[in-house]
């Protein structure tokens, strides 16, 4: 499906700089993930569907464990499958590299040469998230680096993103966010920036929808975006 801009919606394109959600917005990561706990939860006898883990995704550790504890009644649940879960995931990234979005390095490439400030924040934890970060080649591309074991709240707190910014030394509303999940989208206008959504497993609701700035059907959407808005 074609995501289509919303046109009466409000876009900086005075920005300064552009944060990055990881997991499902730079990264195919999400989609591993999804796969990985099914089956984890296939080989334990839990029933991890889809609608548990639109609940967590976005979310750091904390978070998730919270939301598995309120649905099974026990933490050993999030904690029993996260182990097999992260094993499937290392055994697939180990197979084919990590899967990176269409139009990450176009649109990475073209903000260092605008000389546009860039931040990853992502709930992931900084021994993941780095990893991933170098060996996907794109670590250097940011001058902040935001993990979610910096923070003491979850998106859709903003916290994680007015972090990047003050790191930046940028305002927030000099700020586009990146991001897939609708706790991110959320984090991003809770923290005065301007939230692009693009949809990655999680369908857009009505709440995504009214917190994004604008909805892009990928990274190579947004840049054509961001080209269009310095040749207006």
């Amino acid at each position: 499906m074609h995501w289509k801009n919303n046109e009466n919606k409000n876009l900086n394109l005075n920005y300064k700089a552009v944060i990055f959600d990881m997991d499902g917005t730079m990264f195919d990561t999400e989609y591993l993930a999804s796969l990985a706990w099914k089956r984890a939860g296939e080989e334990l006898n839990y029933s991890i569907t889809e609608d548990i883990l639109s609940q967590v995704r976005g979310r750091n550790i904390t978070d998730a464990i919270r939301i598995f504890s309120e649905i099974f009644g026990t933490d050993q649940v999030y904690k029993n499958a996260k182990v097999l879960r992260d094993g499937y995931v290392a055994d697939m990234i180990k197979q084919n590299g990590i899967p990176i979005k269409k139009g990450l390095f176009e649109l990475l490439a073209f903000l260092r040469e605008t000389n546009t400030k860039m931040a990853v924040a992502t709930s992931s934890y900084c021994e993941r998230a780095k990893k991933y970060l170098i060996d996907a080649g794109v670590y250097d591309y940011f001058e902040a680096h935001i993990y979610g074991d910096m923070v003491t709240e979850s998106k859709p707190n903003p916290e994680i993103f007015l972090m990047a910014a003050r790191q930046l030394n940028v305002k927030a509303g000099e700020c586009l966010v990146l991001e897939d999940s609708k706790s991110g989208i959320r984090a991003g206008k809770n923290a005065g920036m301007y939230p692009i959504l693009i949809p990655d497993l999680t369908p857009p609701d009505k709440e995504m929808t009214e917190n994004a700035s604008l909805i892009c059907k990928d990274l190579m959407e947004v840049l054509e975006v961001l080209k269009n808005s310095i040749q207006q």
